[in-house]
Order: C-alpha cells, then sequence, then structure tokens
C-alpha cells in the first residue's frame, strides 16, 4: 500500500522560497525505496538518507518529515535572501549563493562588489556561518560595443567577454 507523506507527518506549510528540492523530497513515500520494514514500522519511513546529485542530504528517521531537517538550511537561505537591494542581487542555488554586482567603470564594480560582500560576511557572521573562500567564482563581463561608421572607416563591433 503507497501512502504518501501528508499521511505519514502533519501537513507541511510550503513558502515562495522552497525549492523543487524541497517539492520532491516531501513527495517521496514508502514504497519508492526497497527496504525491509519490520511490521510495527510498517507505514513509516526508516532511517533513510536521501542525496539529490551531492547537494541535498536530507533524512527521514521513523516518520519525521524533511521539512524538521531542511527547515533551518532553508531559513538561513531566505535570511541572506533578504539582503537583496538594489545594488546587491542575490540569487540561491541549492547550497550556493550567486552575488550578481555592476559598475559602469572598474573602480565602481570593485566597490560594489567589496560592500555587497561585506554585507553578505555580516550577515553570515551573525548567523554563525562563514563565507568559503575555498569555493568562490567571479565571472565578469563587458557590454557589447558598437562604433559606429564614420566616411570610409568600418563599423567595429566588440562582442561580450567572459573573464
Amino acid at each position: 500500500m503507497t501512502r504518501t507523506t501528508s499521511e505519514l507527518a502533519p501537513p507541511l506549510q510550503t513558502s515562495a522560497t522552497e525549492t523543487f528540492v524541497f517539492e520532491f523530497l516531501r513527495n517521496l513515500v514508502e514504497d519508492d525505496f526497497r527496504t525491509n520494514m519490520d511490521k510495527e514500522f510498517r507505514g513509516r519511513l526508516r532511517d533513510i538518507n536521501v542525496y539529490m546529485r551531492n547537494l541535498v542530504d536530507a533524512k527521514r528517521i521513523f516518520g519525521k518529515a524533511v521539512r524538521d531537517e531542511l527547515s533551518k538550511f532553508l531559513d538561513y537561505m531566505r535570511i541572506a535572501l533578504e539582503l537583496n537591494n538594489e545594488t546587491v542581487f542575490l540569487q540561491a542555488f541549492a547550497d550556493d549563493l550567486a552575488l550578481v554586482t555592476a559598475g559602469i567603470v572598474m573602480k565602481e564594480l570593485e566597490t560594489n562588489t567589496n560592500e555587497a560582500l561585506e554585507l553578505i560576511n555580516l550577515k553570515l557572521v551573525e548567523l554563525r556561518l562563514e563565507l568559503s573562500v575555498g569555493k568562490r567564482e567571479v565571472l565578469a563581463f563587458n557590454p557589447l560595443y558598437i562604433i559606429e561608421k564614420e566616411g570610409d572607416k568600418t563599423p567595429l563591433t566588440e562582442r561580450p567577454s567572459l573573464r
């Protein structure tokens, strides 16, 4: 007999920050796993670890809801995303944050990036977390420039570059 998690645990409240991964984990049922469960534990998931592309580690212990395992992590991500404003744009991808900054000139870009990183670092310290400098990546794009044709000169088009 297949049972849904809503039959195994109290209904879970969803929020806009929950991802498709959370929805997938919430819909797991006992028959999705081949286990030899004792009759007394029939109808409950028992000591099952769930991994998805090595990014999510969720546990089901004796019918405990997935939200209990992920709620603290989701709350941290929600708090970090609240830093978004006119100059700071963060996106969450699984357990990673992506920061997008911009500037007309290099100095402005550098200033905006440093201010955003300082803001993120202060929030992480407040949450007792730390920024992993070993996992950082930087991508920089420059805009498409088109110089209009003047007289006999050929137009120059510079494509965006990735650094």
